[in-house]
């Protein structure tokens, strides 16, 4: 047998390994944990930290311009977004919110990758 084989089959190798891949895992589940905490969570999950500003819908209009209907001090707002600026379009105070907008934007965006994911199986 090669030095090498003989080197990764011992047990305190594959003890090593174990433990490195234990440890970078932790990392990742610490870093989601802290990205949720802090503010770029925010736009991950879509909510403030604090809970009072939430992104209920969001609609691309073309190329990184969208539509946003946001919740805002009890308010329904319609905003345009640019990489440029950002800009009220109208208050909508006959919105109502429906059950499935519940859906945080990270959520809608794993589940839309999920669905795309089945349907190459298939």
């Amino acid at each position: 047998m090669n030095t090498a084989t003989e080197a990764i089959s011992t047990p305190d190798t594959w003890l090593r390994m174990s433990l490195a891949l234990a440890f970078v895992i932790g990392l990742v589940f610490l870093s989601a944990w802290l990205l949720k905490k802090i503010s770029v969570g925010k736009m991950i999950t879509g909510h403030s930290a604090k809970g009072n500003m939430k992104i209920l819908d969001k609609t691309c209009l073309g190329d990184k311009q969208y539509l946003m209907v946001v919740f805002v001090e009890e308010k329904y707002l319609l905003l345009g977004v640019t990489p440029q600026s950002i800009s009220l379009v109208s208050e909508l105070p006959g919105y109502r919110v429906q059950e499935d907008h519940k859906e945080t934007l990270f959520e809608r965006f794993f589940h839309t990758a999920a669905r795309k994911i089945e349907e190459g199986r298939k």
